[in-house]
Parts: C-alpha cells; structure tokens; sequence
C-alpha cells in the first residue's frame, strides 16, 4: 500500500495522530503512536466498515488500513465535516497531550474553553443518544467529547476508530465491540447493507485472537 505524504496535523491522542493527506483532499492519516498487530490493524477496518454502514450519517467510512515496511500502523479514513470549533479546539488538545518537548503553548482562556467545549459535547443529548444506539448494536464508543464533531445538517460525528481489540500490559484482552450483539444488529439491516456488513463481520471474527 502506498504510503500518503502527511499534511496538516488536525489530532493527537493517547493511541494516535491524525493528519490530513496531500495525496488525497477527501482522506485523512491515522498513524498509531505504537504498532499493532497484522490482525489489529486489519481489525479496524473491517470493523470501522461495519460501524460506517450501521451509523452512514454518523461514522466516516474506512478506506486503507496496513502496517507499512516500517512497521508503523496506518489508517486512511474519509474525511468527515471540519466543523469550525471542533477543529480549533482539537488543535489545542493536541498541543497539550504531546510530549512535553512538542507541546505548544495555549493561554488558560483557551485551556478553559477548550474544556467547556468538550465537556458540553459530553453532555449533549444527541451524543448521548448515538452512544446508547452504538451499544445496543454491541460497538463501544469512546464517549469522551474530543470524538464527536458536526456536520453541516448539526449530524453527529464520531471520529475515533481503534482496532477491534487492544492487548493489555496485564495480558488480558479488551474488545471495542460485543459480537454476537453485533451479528444480531447486521441481521435487522435491509438489504443490501446487510450482506456487505456480514462479509466484514466474517472477515473480522477470522481475525480475532483464538
């Protein structure tokens, strides 16, 4: 898979950094801080695909999800709405979840309404809501405020997307999502999303750790 040339940073997490692509306007570039596993990062696309056919309004679709030669573990996701406050206000989280050496430096009127930004996308009931949704369909959202965003229609967005599961310190394994509640949520969806969402979902059982 050809490597994207990364362009503006717009996000930095615990788990990753986001880039827009200067490859492609309507993608953007998820590299993971730490490199998982083949069956990982394939993980995440199928299960970022099945997320995106459940939520079509709601969740980016997945396009590429590979371990480069170098080990590093990449997603390329289509690009959702930049809404004007999440976008400023996800910049300055980035700056201040850096390494200390590449922080940068936001006044305490910004750290302020960069909380009360967030925290109120916590609380907003349409968040809420998508959240409750997702988990009747057995997908975990994270449900911190950085995640959600709006499109032009005031749809809500979710933004983040992991692997199906992560490899504790501990050696337990933590799953992003519950599959027999899963495969009973493919099953009530109309055709034909429902036949191209049970091909992911075979595809991503395939994978998980026996």
């Amino acid at each position: 898979m050809r490597r994207h040339h990364k362009g503006e940073e717009i996000g930095y997490g615990c788990s990753k950094e986001v880039h827009e692509s200067e490859d492609d306007p309507n993608l953007v570039v998820a590299e993971f801080h730490h490199p998982l596993t083949n069956e990982q990062v394939k993980s995440a696309y199928y299960l970022g695909k099945i997320t995106h056919l459940l939520f079509p309004k709601n969740v980016p679709d997945m396009a590429a999800a590979f371990n480069d030669k170098t080990g590093e573990s990449i997603l390329y996701i289509r690009k959702g709405f930049r809404d004007p406050d999440h976008d400023r206000f996800s910049r300055m989280l980035a700056t201040t979840m850096k390494p200390w050496y590449q922080q940068g430096k936001i006044t305490e009127d910004d750290r302020a309404s960069m909380r009360q930004y967030f925290n109120a996308n916590e609380q907003d009931p349409k968040v809420k809501k998508l959240c409750q949704q997702a988990r009747t369909k057995g997908l975990k959202f994270d449900y911190g405020g950085q995640n959600f965003s709006r499109d032009e229609e005031e749809n809500i967005l979710y933004l983040e997307t992991n692997p199906a599961w992560e490899y504790r310190y501990d050696g337990s394994i933590l799953y992003h999502f519950d599959p027999k509640q899963l495969r009973t949520a493919i099953e009530e969806t109309p055709e034909p999303i429902r036949s191209q969402a049970i091909h992911y979902y075979q595809r991503l059982l395939a994978l998980m750790p026996k």
